[in-house]
């Protein structure tokens, strides 16, 4: 898909739903500062670093463990 770079299995019609998210929604910037995220559904995520070009399609798992501060 164009525009985002899917990380790990994610089925093809999350991606075309991603794809169609990145085109209709503005993203959210998260208080950290540490980027910005679309949700797409429940369990995914389209997420920028700060500082990248474009957007990672991921699993809420894996976008929890990059964006939730270790205590």
């Amino acid at each position: 898909m164009e525009g985002f770079k899917s990380i790990g299995r994610i089925p093809a019609q999350i991606q075309a739903k991603a794809a169609l998210m990145l085109t209709c929604k503005r993203p959210r910037r998260l208080q950290s500062g540490c980027g910005d995220v679309i949700a797409v559904g429940y369990r995914y995520r389209l997420f920028r670093p700060c500082g990248a070009s474009g957007y990672q399609l991921m699993t809420h798992e894996r976008y929890n463990k990059l964006t939730v501060k270790k205590r």
